[in-house]
């Protein structure tokens, strides 16, 4: 570090601890080379993994962290508490990279993974008092209406376009003709005329299937269910718009919906009027503020808010790693900070273990690795070990983790008794 930016007032970005050249090294890359953005050595390992994370995101996802970060700790705090309301929601599991993870019972929920945890999003996003989201309660709650003797349900609907799916494949097996195909009957599913080919249902004259233009990218029999809860709406008398319409709608990939899609830990919506509510909010048809919202909720769920430092509550993160260098400086003789790397512990053992940030394309759910670099048992060396802390089920920022870590590998003989990767490691 240049010595014009040795000044007292100087603070770590990330930990907001005072530069002390006596203490501690900076780092100043690119875009921290102004006072008051630098990067203790400590600290820099995590944020170098959560910039290359930010990179991989969309242009409008990095947009939402750079200029309106502050929106980032309001979603974050609204999702916590909706996460933990109505008892109809379900909600997924946390987890780095937007993928489930293995031991998800240690992870909270946060992301939606039901319509009714989406119609909760939607009306936190575009507030309450915004009548438009209501539609979509009606339309979920009279899926699950089972006392209504007359109404025909989504799986009933499905179940008939399987029987008349199987009855043509049985009468064209019995006749087994030269030409194919030649079974045809019409058959009426409320008002709607149904006949089924190979390749496609037909629909009020409309094909749909693998080649329709109406449904491009869904096959009828394979799909979770697109016709059925498209058919429900008419026949139910919630949607008079034309069935290829609707369709149509439903089959749009807007950039959320993609989006969506590569976060394995939330489902996208089934009930059409859900799902179509949710692209037009994220297409601004409730207004800039509400897709801002949306967008920040889109990052949340495609991380581990509490692991990374642009989705974490910046007061948490930063006594989280005033903690860690606190430990590291009452533990010198056993623990180093390595310049980039990150922290070094000796363990009890002899053992030398890394604490590093992922590999930034591996599928880890917890935000560090954790590698024996030095081994009384030289064939185990550069192993990475599968290690948990009992504050992995809570909020914990990551150096509340690191600070878990390091007093776990410290002790690592003690610790090898209750914690099996541990335990091939220590003689």
């Amino acid at each position: 570090m240049s010595e014009e930016y040795k000044i007292a007032d100087l603070t770590c970005k990330s930990c907001c601890r005072t530069y002390d050249l006596k203490v501690f090294r900076w780092s100043l890359n690119g875009e921290d080379l102004v006072p008051g953005n630098a990067i203790c050595d400590i600290c820099e390992p995590w944020i170098n993994y959560a910039e290359r994370r930010r990179r991989k995101l969309p242009s409008w996802a990095q947009q939402i962290l750079v200029v309106e970060s502050h929106i980032i700790e309001e979603t974050r705090m609204a999702l916590e508490e909706i996460s933990m309301g109505g008892s109809d929601s379900a909600w997924g599991p946390r987890g780095l990279n937007g993928r489930v993870p293995v031991h998800a019972v240690l992870h909270s929920n946060l992301g939606p993974r039901n319509d009714w945890a989406w119609l909760e999003v939607l009306n936190w996003c575009v507030g309450e008092e915004n009548t438009a989201i209501d539609s979509g309660f009606a339309h979920v709650l009279l899926r699950e209406d089972e006392e209504d003797d007359g109404l025909m349900s989504v799986d009933l609907i499905s179940r008939r376009l399987d029987q008349i799916r199987d009855e043509k494949e049985h009468f064209n097996a019995v006749f087994d003709l030269e030409f194919g195909s030649i079974y045809e009957e019409c058959h009426y599913i409320g008002p709607h005329e149904i006949i089924v080919h190979d390749n496609a249902v037909v629909i009020d004259g409309v094909p749909y299937g693998e080649s329709s233009a109406a449904l491009d990218y869904h096959n009828i029999w394979t799909d979770i269910g697109v016709l059925p809860e498209l058919l429900f709406d008419s026949i139910n008398g919630l949607d008079s718009r034309s069935l290829d319409d609707r369709a149509e709608l439903y089959s749009v990939r807007t950039q959320c919906l993609n989006f969506i899609m590569e976060t394995r830990n939330i489902q996208v919506p089934i009930t059409p009027i859900v799902r179509e509510l949710v692209n037009q909010l994220a297409e601004g048809v409730f207004g800039v503020e509400a897709s801002m919202r949306f967008q920040a909720a889109l990052i949340l769920w495609s991380s581990h808010p509490e692991r990374e430092f642009h989705t974490s509550s910046p007061e948490a993160w930063s006594k989280s790693f005033q903690l860690v260098a606190e430990v590291c400086d009452e533990l010198t003789d056993i623990v180093d900070v390595v310049d980039m790397r990150g922290i070094d512990v000796t363990g009890a053992s002899g053992n030398v273990y890394r604490i590093s940030p992922p590999n930034i394309a591996a599928t880890s759910f917890d935000g560090f690795e954790v590698n024996v670099i030095q081994s009384t048992e030289k064939k185990k060396q550069f192993e990475i070990l599968c290690l948990h802390t009992k504050l992995e089920g809570e909020h914990r920022p990551m150096g509340d983790i690191l600070v878990s870590l390091i007093l776990m590998l410290r002790d690592d003989v003690e610790s090898a008794k209750t914690i099996a990767p541990l335990r091939v490691h220590v003689a």
